[in-house]
């Protein structure tokens, strides 16, 4: 997944959510009913009577959101009753109501004239589909009052009529005007679906070019679960007759997969450790699934809706401070999910409150742009981390190459420097040997012992240089005491001394241990050639599965950006690639005259 292919994929959702939100619908003539009518929550056949008595019912505005009303439902059910009088008769009469949170049942004059959705247990939801219902001839009483019941349950935030116009008019017009705004609807649908999709085909690319990184897995799932989401959700699902009772929980049940593959998503994105808080979370949303999947009446919804709202706090504050965290830490790629986080809970709170004024009358809500963004930002992050990837293999198989000369380089300046001088000196000795034995037969116990000193010297360098390359008590010892025992050869060698200490790991794998060595080595490597430091410091820590190391210095310190750009940098550089190798992180912190900090953390496992 390319640059082009984010901003193509952008375009295109920008241009068909405008397109679909200009689609607006023309007024068109009609009898209006809306103002201030009677309501009342709870449930009971009788009040679709055209004689009820509905004078103690509480009055509320028609349009308008029940729950800015104070209107406290019971089971989510409730119903309106409007009183009109029509006095010149009408051809092909209608009934619209606009908008309704989320299901009802439409009686005129104790006659059922229509629905959307479906209420009482196994309950399914229409919250997009623009009410129209066709009046039967000679069920209008022209001269007459007439008495409009209407049935709803609410199982979101919008109650009641909330969009209008409510009104009756002439079928082929208000059909005409209905099917507008549903086209505008389903456009934004259709950019949110194609934005998604694009998405998932860019995973599904880099997949096939052998990219299995936990993240990019993750959030191919989370796209999926939303890509599903949205199908059952659409207008288009509805309008075939497809969406029932079973499909209604699944948009629950993936309401809660939704969050718990989020988290997952960030804790393999931040290479955080699996903490038993976010299991906890994960492991209570996929049992809130399970429970929104086997219960299906109202009622248990209701129950179920608590501890959701609870969850998803829990979650938001988690997300929030695994996002922070990572920016804190300077992580790869965190600023872009921040951002994009951000932006979906501050569509949210407009979505939840007043804020975006009449929202509601438009195509799409805003937490669907939020989330839209959300997933630009997301696919942005990984595209940005697939690039950084890329850079990174061609600029190693550089560093490679130049380290393999650097390191021959060295081990050829090694054995000149040491046995290759203290074999010279060997072999200059004996033939000082044989010429004197030629010449007076002098006796040889000084020069014999001169010639074991260097042989004995000679071999501590190798042994050395062994040492350096393959330690022969890696497997054996601890990392503690690998680091204590080559913190005193460097102490010895370069005069500085180094401290370790911290909580010992109990179980280290071959693999971590070898490539933490090597880090180790090369940290204390650049300090002796570089910082002109005083002390140095070590810590090992572990903790949640992670082993942490920490190695200061206070030395002169050096600007960190310039020195990774410069030849030096290969051995930053070969500690970072290192760390990220074993599926950990590397953070290194200095300044000119504050003495470096580096930090690595790697997963044990």
């Amino acid at each position: 997944m390319n640059y082009k292919t984010l901003l193509s994929a952008l375009l295109t959702f920008c241009l068909l959510s405008v397109f679909s939100s200009g689609l607006r619908a023309e007024c068109v003539e009609c009898v209006s009913l809306e103002g201030v009518h009677s309501f009342s929550p709870g449930d009971d056949p009788s009040w679709a009577s055209p004689s009820f008595d509905d004078g103690t019912w509480a009055k509320v505005n028609v349009p308008g959101d029940l729950s800015d009303q104070i209107i406290h439902f019971e089971q989510g059910i409730g119903w309106y009753r409007v009183h009109f009088t029509l006095e010149s008769p009408m051809e092909e009469p209608a009934l619209a109501m606009g908008n309704v949170g989320n299901a009802d049942e439409v009686f005129l004059n104790g006659v059922r004239i229509g629905g959307e959705g479906r209420i009482d247990d196994g309950f399914v939801e229409a919250p997009w589909k623009e009410r129209l219902y066709s009046i039967p001839a000679g069920l209008l009483r022209y001269g007459h009052e007439n008495i409009l019941a209407i049935r709803i349950l609410n199982t979101h935030r919008m109650a009641g009529i909330f969009e209008g116009p409510v009104c009756i008019g002439h079928y082929k017009d208000l059909i005409s005007r209905n099917l507008q705004l549903e086209f505008a609807r389903k456009g934004s649908e259709i950019a949110l679906f194609t934005l998604s999709l694009l998405f998932l085909l860019g995973l599904a690319f880099l997949v096939i070019q052998g990219i299995r990184s936990p993240e990019y897995i993750t959030f191919a799932f989370f796209l999926l679960l939303y890509i599903v989401l949205l199908v059952l959700e659409s207008l288009y699902f509805y309008d075939a007759g497809l969406k029932s009772p079973f499909a209604q929980r699944s948009i629950f049940a993936i309401s809660c997969l939704m969050p718990a593959s989020g988290l997952c998503f960030l804790v393999c994105f931040f290479r955080d450790p699996m903490g038993p808080w976010i299991k906890a979370i994960m492991g209570a949303f996929l049992l809130l699934a399970l429970f929104f999947l086997t219960f299906s009446s109202h009622k248990a919804y209701d129950l179920l809706m608590t501890p959701w709202l609870i969850l998803f706090g829990l979650f938001g504050g988690t997300v929030l401070f695994l996002t922070i965290r990572a920016c804190v830490r300077r992580r790869h790629e965190a600023r872009p999910v921040f951002i994009g986080i951000i932006a979906l809970a501050g569509s949210a709170c407009v979505d939840l409150t007043s804020l975006g004024g009449n929202w509601h009358t438009w195509p799409v809500l805003p937490a669907d742009l939020g989330m839209a963004f959300l997933l630009l930002c997301l696919a942005y992050a990984l595209a940005a981390r697939y690039a950084r990837a890329g850079k990174a293999v061609k600029q190693l198989s550089g560093r490679i190459l130049e380290s393999q000369q650097e390191e021959r380089k060295r081990i050829s300046r090694n054995i000149h420097d040491g046995p290759g001088q203290s074999l010279l000196a060997l072999k200059l000795h004996l033939q000082m040997m044989k010429v004197r034995e030629e010449q007076d037969g002098e006796s040889h116990g000084r020069i014999l012992g001169d010639l074991i000193d260097e042989v004995d010297r000679a071999i501590k360098e190798l042994r050395a240089m062994a040492m350096d390359l393959r330690p022969t008590f890696l497997e054996d010892s601890s990392i503690i005491q690998l680091f204590t025992l080559y913190g005193k050869l460097f102490a010895q060698r370069t005069g500085i001394p180094v401290d370790v200490g911290g909580r010992e790991p109990p179980e280290v794998p071959m693999r971590v241990k070898d490539n933490v060595y090597r880090i180790y080595q090369e940290a204390l490597g650049n300090i002796g050639k570089y910082a002109h430091a005083g002390r140095v410091d070590v810590r090992v820590e572990n903790g949640n599965g992670v082993l942490n190391l920490m190695i200061r210095d206070n030395g002169r310190g050096f600007d960190v950006m310039r020195e990774m750009e410069v030849s030096r940098g290969i051995g930053l550089m070969s500690m970072k690639e290192r760390a990220e190798l074993l599926g950990g992180v590397f953070h290194i912190k200095s300044a000119p005259g504050l003495g470096c900090s580096i930090r690595v953390e790697v997963p044990l496992k």
